[in-house]
């Protein structure tokens, strides 16, 4: 029998696909015919054989396979269609039993070979008996007279728009009459209209009932000032938020529809017009510069998008949750469900799912509980070192509901092996990005069919992500809006300029999404995301914007604006207050050395006196405005604040500590030369002291600024930058970090860009300009100037700077961002004028970005004690010979073992080596980073010469990309030291060279030329570095995407933890002020209590037991750890459980955070 109705299947092509399901019964590979169309009218047959092959299943159906990707066009429709011929070729006896397997056969060929004519029928074009025309010429006439209407229509609506223009430009003309009139047609309008339709719907304009912050004026506009939620100082000109009747913070405005086709028309009817001039009219008590709706996610602010992760965590055990259902075709053990990979999501546990042993195919598989999902990425590890157990041929497939069949998403037939670890997950997985699928799943499965030679296949990690605006670049931020759930806004712009303080104010809503070119962001930053109202008079970004960082928002006269620069809050003297120490040379006249008091700068807004120890004053240097400049000898010379500092200032340290700060310095090296001498020399010291602190230095003989850091982890030297010194003139350093990003400028070009920075402890007394705090030793030899210390801000980040010629005296940064909350604008601040730019800005949110993407971002560690890595083929390395087993060709991508084991050449100066690598397929890149390793090799093991090369397995000859054969003396590297990360990718110093070149090659090759002839690098032998290859035109990697919500409260939970686990918990006001409260619901006698959040007891017996939690506060964040003990009670003598309970491991928490200050 046959059940299956449909004899013809159709298919979007998508790249990498080449096969595709047969849902209906085949006899024999001519059974099927295939076809393919681009337009929907006229359609290309595809040959059997040579285009195509047809697979027969045993169970009915098979599979048609394209014979080669560009055979079909991708996004043409394929259709596969049943052709069983119009035959019957059994012959039945009439004198034996009949085959009735045989005869039922025939009938069902009989029965589809109807159904193929029904086909045929349903699409057919039927025309009179007695015409004489084709089927074919009618449908011609009928699409050719459809496309003669359309364009017809086109004039048409083209005349009308250029109509309804003209109009437009005469009624501006017609003056504020004619204006009011048309307000008071509108609003009559609006009227009967709401009248005729009831309530509002989604579908329909209609009355609304006002509640909580929201009321109707008497002219009948909205006003969102009064009602509870809203507290106005109308004194300060200022809101006072208390959001508690405000849902999540967010001021949303329920409108039931626009009934409009435009955005202006849309803001019309829905009052924002009316609004707007609200906010302009004589009363000040508005809310202002803030989000009025948006898109959220699980409870939070969610319209700036990316490619997002799906949450799938599942307890160890646990196969049916609120998330979904995991299954397996079989599992290895108790110990190894189907449940572990999404157990370790977040956190690595242990173990992960296995396949039962000798077993080495299998399928993993999860049902979502909440909806189809268009899935665009897949993240993948391994358990630890057992790389011959990860999948080689695999497929990411969904569940077709119509077909009835798995279907592939995306698919692996040759995977490279992966070693995995058991510790941070993003180091040691892989990614695979597939932003091309468009196709929702509400089941998925991992189908693996072999592996790497293990006796069982293994996946510790699984990690899924989604698009949420299909075909989004997988590197691309946007602004999610829609219809229906419209991103709408008002930016503050201050006061009027007639004098009579009225409140400007533009409304900005958006209706669809608005992608931000990744390309525009800043590497290795946190890039704040504005929303910018274009410059009334030109229509442009402001002119003190960059307009290369704006997006245009559609139908509004605004930008969506990316800058690395966070706003301000609270008052001037708050900013000051940020600029610890500041310090220039005016002195007039020579000194030698300076009596100690002798300054004219004070000490920033902390005012704290210094003091000069032999410091000499040189009247001939003058860099950027300075009248003088200090001139330190090498000797026991030192600026710092006074000894008695630590007495002045509250606390353990008389250096505040900050995780965000900037220390900017202008110097000139004049010491020894680097033949005669191999030391560094102390420039600034940030109160470092084992493990306390950092410092900064310029190594005179390895030419590099180099930062000996001090942290938990690390008590050594770790990041620096090559540059040479020796030059006889001024250059100016800074040194900025935001948490754990650090940024090193010199003249403002960035050389080093850090992240996963390991925090230093709190400093150990203050700083010092020219030698150790704690020792006195590496004095400096040269010049130093105009020094400015910032805590709070990370002024430089990723990208580039233009140094002020003239140094800037005050103690606000040139081009600070402050949100003036008397005036009611955002304002930047022109140093050199001495005066505050209004410029109208409202933070929307933040993207935070690693590196532009390169060959190892799918696989942070690369080759990884020589494993396999993405992309490269791990038979296409070559080279004349390695330092050691270690040190092969494939560690030239090595970013693991700490930066013990990079690529090292065969120990000899005087001959030339080479390296070479084949990729997987042609790959076209622009930047090439080396770096050194760490501890194993000299610093002059470091290329000083080399040649990069491209070429293809083509015959032809390599193509030069970068030629650096001729020594270039601009800066060097240290191997001593220790890696910023331990285990994880190692990435302390890096050169970086750029080339033009945008040919993609499958082979690159390394040439590093003898060395023999270069002073200090030809004293060893080989050579030894690692390599990035930065793709062409990349975009940088998106680390994390944040909305911000300014309402003035914010509610979070249940969140659930465990003891002795930290978690960090992102809080949506935009590095606003905010003060936090909550409560933790935890088991006691079987029955779940709640107590306040924060409360701590101790137990100190020999296992020193904590329960409870401390909770910190960052500037976005906040964070809870926990104690290491369940939770207990006190008995009178000393802390213990119940002795009735079992105690409690988990608790909820909750959290209740206020906004403060504006």
């Amino acid at each position: 029998m046959i059940a299956q109705t449909s004899v013809v299947v159709r298919y979007i092509v998508t790249a990498g696909v080449l096969s595709y399901a047969v849902p209906f019964p085949i006899y024999s590979e001519k059974d099927v015919r295939v076809t393919f169309s681009t337009d929907g009218r006229t359609e290309t047959a595809l040959v059997p054989g040579a285009e195509y092959t047809v697979t027969v299943l045993s169970s009915g159906g098979g599979t048609v396979t394209l014979g080669s990707a560009g055979i079909v066009p991708i996004e043409a429709v394929l259709a596969v269609a049943s052709a069983i011929p119009a035959t019957q070729e059994a012959d039945f006896s009439a004198t034996t039993d009949v085959d009735t397997g045989a005869l039922e056969t025939q009938l069902d060929r009989q029965v589809q070979m109807i159904r193929q004519l029904e086909a045929e029928l349903d699409r057919a074009v039927k025309v009179p008996a007695a015409s004489e025309e084709s089927p074919e010429s009618v449908a011609r006439d009928i699409y050719t007279a459809r496309d003669a209407a359309e364009a017809s229509a086109g004039a048409a609506g083209d005349s009308a728009a250029r109509a309804a223009r003209s109009a437009a430009n005469a009624a501006n003309s017609a003056g504020q009459s004619a204006g009011a009139a048309a307000d008071a047609e509108y609003w009559a309008g609006r009227a009967e209209d709401a009248g005729n339709n009831g309530p509002a719907t989604p579908g329909h304009i209609g009355g609304v009932k006002p509640r909580h912050g929201l009321s109707v004026m008497e002219d009948g506009t909205l006003d969102l000032n009064t009602g509870d939620g809203l507290e106005i100082d109308a004194t300060e000109n200022a809101p006072r938020v208390n959001a508690s009747g405000i849902r999540h913070g967010v001021l949303a405005v329920a409108h039931g529809g626009t009934g409009a086709d435009t955005a202006q028309g849309a803001r019309d009817n829905l009052g924002l017009s009316a609004w707007q001039k609200g906010m302009e009219g004589t009363n000040p008590q508005r809310l202002r510069n803030v989000i009025l709706s948006g898109r959220e996610k699980d409870g939070y602010p969610a319209y700036l998008v990316g490619q997002e992760f799906i949450d799938m965590q599942h307890e160890d055990g646990v196969y049916i949750s609120k998330r979904g259902t995991v299954s397996a075709g079989g599992e290895y053990s108790a110990s190894h469900r189907a449940t572990r990979p999404l157990r370790n999501q977040l956190v690595y546990q242990a173990q992960g799912w296995l396949t039962p042993n000798t077993v080495t195919s299998g399928q993993w598989e999860y049902a979502f509980a909440d909806r189809a999902h268009v899935l665009t990425g897949l993240y993948l590890q391994n358990r630890d070192n057992e790389p011959q157990c990860f999948p080689r041929k695999w497929q990411l497939q969904g569940w077709n509901e119509s077909s009835g069949l798995w279907e592939d998403i995306y698919r692996r037939d040759n995977d490279q092996a992966l070693r995995g670890s058991s510790d941070n997950l993003k180091d040691n997985g892989r990614m695979y990005w597939f932003t091309e699928n468009a196709t929702a799943y509400r089941r998925v499965r991992i189908n693996i069919e072999s592996n790497h030679g293990g006796a069982y296949s293994q996946l510790a990690v699984i990690r899924l992500y989604e698009a949420v605006i299909p075909g989004l670049h997988k590197y691309d931020p946007a602004l999610y809006a829609t219809p229906e759930t419209p991103f709408a806004a008002s930016v503050a712009c201050g006061l009027s300029a007639d004098g009579t303080a009225r409140t400007l104010d533009r409304p900005v809503k958006v209706t669809e999404h608005v992608v931000f070119d990744g390309r525009k962001l800043a590497e290795m930053s946190r890039n704040y995301i504005y929303v910018v109202p274009a410059d009334e008079s030109t229509g442009r970004l402001p002119d003190n914007l960059d307009a290369d960082r704006a997006v245009p928002l559609p139908g509004n006269a605004a930008f969506l604006y990316a800058d690395t620069r966070k706003l301000h809050y609270g008052t001037r003297g708050d900013i000051e207050k940020e600029c610890f120490a500041l310090l220039q040379s005016r002195h007039t006249v020579a000194y030698d050395p300076v009596p100690n008091g002798m300054f004219e700068m004070n000490q920033g807004a902390w005012n704290h006196p210094l003091y000069f120890q032999n410091v000499r004053v040189d009247p001939t240097e003058k860099p950027r405005g300075a009248a003088s400049s200090y001139r330190f000898t090498g000797v026991d010379n030192w600026i710092g604040p006074n000894a008695d500092l630590t007495a002045a200032l509250l606390g353990k340290n008389a250096h505040p500590y900050s995780n965000e700060c900037t220390v900017e310095l202008d110097f000139k090296w004049n010491g020894p030369a680097p033949e005669t001498t191999d030391d560094y020399f102390i420039l600034f010291d940030n109160g470092y002291s084992a493990s306390r602190g950092w410092a900064l230095a310029y190594h005179n003989r390895k030419k590099c600024l180099a930062l000996h850091w001090g942290s938990k982890s690390i008590s050594n030297w770790c990041y620096h930058a090559p540059f040479n010194a020796a030059d006889g003139t001024w250059h100016t350093v800074s040194v900025s970090q935001r948490d754990s990003s650090l940024f090193i400028h010199v003249d403002g070009v960035c050389l080093g860009a850090f992240n996963y920075v390991s925090l230093c402890n709190p400093n150990y007394r203050y700083w010092f300009l020219g030698r150790w705090i704690h020792s006195g030793s590496h004095q400096w030899y040269g010049h130093l100037n105009n020094l400015r210390v910032t805590l709070g801000t990370a002024l430089y980040q990723g990208r580039d700077y233009a140094v002020s010629p003239a140094f800037n005296r005050g103690p606000i940064p040139d081009k600070t961002l402050w949100y003036d909350a008397a005036e009611g604008v955002v304002k930047e601040w022109q140093a050199e004028a001495g005066v505050w730019l209004k410029t109208p800005m409202l933070p929307v949110g933040h993207v935070d970005t690693g590196r532009k993407e390169h060959l190892m971002t799918d696989q942070p560690r690369g080759t990884w004690l020589n494993q396999p890595t993405k992309y490269v083929l791990p038979e296409g390395y070559a080279s004349d010979g390695s330092y050691t087993g270690n040190t092969t060709a494939a560690s030239l991508l090595n970013f693991g073992d700490g930066g013990a084991n990079v690529y090292a050449s065969p120990n000899n100066a005087t001959t030339e080596h080479f390296i070479q690598f084949t990729l997987e397929r042609p790959m076209a890149f622009e930047r090439l980073m080396l770096t050194p390793g760490v501890g194993t090799f000299s610093w002059n093991a470091f290329p000083c010469k080399f040649r990069l090369s491209g070429g293809n397995d083509d015959g032809q000859p390599w193509v030069m990309l970068i030629d650096r054969t001729a020594f270039a003396d601009d800066g060097g590297m240290m191997f001593e030291g220790a890696s910023p990360n331990g285990s994880s990718p190692n990435l302390r110093a890096y050169k970086s060279f750029s080339y033009d070149n945008s040919t993609a090659f499958s082979m690159y090759r390394l040439d590093f030329p003898a060395k023999n002839d270069v002073p200090l690098y030809k004293d060893y032998g080989y050579t030894a570095t690692a390599a990035l290859f930065t793709f062409r035109d990349a975009r940088p990697e998106l680390l994390g995407i944040s909305s911000y919500a300014t309402g003035g409260a914010w509610t979070i939970g249940p969140v659930p933890l465990g003891v002795n686990t930290e978690a960090e918990i992102p809080v949506p006001f935009g590095n606003l002020p905010f003060s936090v409260d909550g409560s933790v619901e935890e088991e006691h006698d079987y029955q779940v209590r709640k107590r306040r959040l924060g409360e701590m007891s101790g137990w100190y017996n020999s296992g020193y037991y904590v329960t409870g939690e401390i909770v910190y506060r960052k500037s976005d964040a906040v964070v809870l750890v926990t104690g290491n003990h369940a939770v207990s009670q006190y008995n009178g003598a000393y802390w213990n459980s119940p002795s009735v309970n079992t105690q409690s491991n988990k608790a909820n928490y909750y959290l209740s955070l206020q906004r403060r200050g504006v």
